[in-house]
């Protein structure tokens, strides 16, 4: 985290915020947690769970930072397969 995101106060998102901003349904939510792919939630009450906002958007950042480079690595190789067919 930058230290931008250290000076923020702790927001803590429940369940229905977290997915809305990435997009996972509960059962994929979990999943990823069970798998070590998205942060756990904090414990709040014997039945209420949340997450630190700024762990959920570091998490969205990850992603996305993948998505671009797999973007990037596809078009080096469908350059190379236009230069090859020149």
């Amino acid at each position: 985290m930058s230290s931008a995101d250290t000076e923020r106060p702790l927001r803590i998102l429940r369940r229905p915020e977290v997915e809305a901003r990435t997009g996972y349904p509960t059962s994929t939510l979990y999943t990823k947690i069970a798998a070590g792919e998205f942060p756990r939630p904090i414990k709040l009450s014997a039945r209420a769970v949340g997450w630190d906002e700024r762990l959920v958007e570091e998490h969205i950042r990850k992603v996305l930072e993948g998505w671009q480079s797999l973007g990037d690595a596809a078009a080096r190789v469908v350059e190379k397969a236009r230069e090859k067919a020149k």
